[in-house]
Formats: C-alpha cells, structure tokens, sequence
C-alpha cells in the first residue's frame, strides 16, 4: 500500500508510536495488531476512555497470551516506511482496511474508529478480546456520536436553504441509504433508531437540482 497518501490524526500518531514500544518489549520485537489496541487503551480521553471503562480487557491478560503464541509463531515478517519496527502481514491487512473505511466515510485522515474497526472486522482480535467487548469498542468506537458543543453568542440565521429540511417518513429509506452507502452500517442503525421518536432530530440537504420527495440527499445532521 502507499504510505504517501497515509494521512493520521495527532492521536493516531500517539497510538503508532505507542503500538511500536509495546512490540520493542514483546518476544519477537515485531509490531503484531494487537499491539493497536493495547496503544488504544493507553489513550485515556474521548470515545477510547470510554471503551477503557466499558470493557473488560485485562492489559496484562493479554500481554501474556501474546507471550504464549509467540512462542509458537511463525507469522510472516516484513516493513513498512509508517514504522521504525519489523511488522507482520497482519499488520498490513489492518492498514489496508482502514483505509479503506476512510475513504468510504469520505473522510482524508485514518482515526482511531477507523483502527478498530479494521481490527475487528479483519478477526484480528478473536484470540484476546471477548464477543461482549468487540461489540461494545464497534458501538463506541465506530458509530456516530451526540457531539454537544458552546455556541457562546452565535446568531442562528433567519432562514435556511431551501434545500435543508426536517426529515419526514418519506424520506427513511433514502436516508438510511445514503448513510450505508457513504458512512457505514453502524451508523444507518442509530438513524434507523432515530425513526422510532414522533420527530425525528435529523435535518436533511438535497441536491440544488433536485429537492423534494424524490430528491437526492447529499448530507444529514442529527
């Protein structure tokens, strides 16, 4: 893959350069993908403080079955111009898909959410971490989030686009569509769930050309 078009958050950076100590002091000194996600749970703010508190990952638990089957490994070994230390295939194959959740989520930096789900749904973490737990990082971790923020003095203005609105039941399918197609299933489910309330929190915006009942829905916010 083409490390050039690798962009990482600030914290990503921290979790790369913490999974690289955490494979300096592993049996082989080669970066294995559960290291990710001991270096994830270093993190302490945010959605993977959360996760930290939610789950039931025991750090030492699994550092000493990483020693057992290290043991017994024969995994295959090669570089990557992103680490200072030798890294498995897995590791590659975990890069590669997400990346690709990125790029499908139309977004230009590789996250912490986009991490873990590659971890997860690359069966990277079927031998450390129990079923109950990677649901709970897969719904922490990768679905949308309520995101509550200070508007101080800022004035909403008078009127809005046209081409925003308020969903209405018509609108369910298309949107729930839309959110699978450019975001993920995980998060078609909370606006699935979002249907259930009388009013829906959800505004929608339409293609300038083509607003209405059959429009085509370019954006949400809810």
């Amino acid at each position: 893959m083409n490390s050039v078009n690798i962009k990482l958050t600030n914290r990503m950076l921290r979790i790369f350069k913490n999974a690289e100590k955490e494979a300096a002091s592993s049996q082989h000194k080669v970066l294995q993908p559960i290291h990710f996600l001991l270096a994830c749970l270093k993190e302490k703010e945010g959605v993977l403080g959360e996760i930290v508190i939610k789950c039931t990952i025991d750090e030492a638990s699994i550092r000493n079955l990483m020693h057992e089957l290290d043991l017994k490994s024969d995994k295959k070994v090669t570089s990557h111009t992103l680490f200072n230390v030798p890294i498995t295939n897995d590791v590659l194959t975990v890069l590669e898909q997400a990346t690709f959740y990125m790029q499908n989520y139309n977004q230009v930096y590789i996250n912490e959410g986009h991490l873990l789900k590659a971890l997860i749904r690359a069966n990277m973490l079927d031998e450390f971490v129990s079923e109950e737990d990677k649901k709970i990082i897969l719904k922490l971790g990768t679905t949308s989030r309520d995101m509550v923020a200070h508007l101080h003095n800022y004035q909403f203005p008078v009127s809005i686009s046209s081409n925003i609105r308020r969903v209405n039941r018509d609108d369910k399918s298309k949107l729930i569509h839309f959110v699978e197609s450019h975001f993920s299933q995980e998060w078609s489910e909370t606006i699935n769930s979002a249907f259930l309330s009388t009013t829906p929190p959800i505004y929608v915006a339409f293609d300038h050309n083509s607003f209405g009942v059959r429009g085509k829905i370019v954006g949400c916010l809810g």
